[in-house]
């Protein structure tokens, strides 16, 4: 007879483990977006302004944000304030160290 490998759950309950966080975090961050893209008051119209920046997707009049163009720009939005927090609020250490991050784009 063969010999048959058996994986035992605590060999996959880690990682088990690991992947419903993930999808759990996925999920909120599409109902967080999915609330905001039905929002219509004046902070829920700035953050969306300011979410669609980051995606680099075209809209169009007809249909100005939608959850996919919204959806990249909240990690960069909730990552800002331990950006700030990193540099001690100086934007201009910031804005002199992004060139230094990519050497190969012209940005002057």
């Amino acid at each position: 007879m063969g010999y048959t490998r058996r994986v035992t759950l605590p060999a996959l309950a880690e990682p088990l483990r690991a992947a419903v966080r993930r999808l759990l975090v996925v999920a909120m961050a599409c109902v967080v977006v999915w609330e905001l893209e039905r929002s219509e008051s004046v902070e829920g119209r700035e953050l969306k302004r300011v979410l669609i920046r980051p995606s680099g997707r075209q809209t169009s009049r007809r249909r100005p944000v939608t959850a996919p163009a919204l959806l990249p720009g909240l990690p960069v939005l909730l990552a800002i304030p331990d950006l700030l927090e990193a540099c001690d609020g100086d934007l201009r250490q910031l804005r002199d160290l992004a060139p230094k991050a990519m050497p190969f784009l012209d940005t002057g």
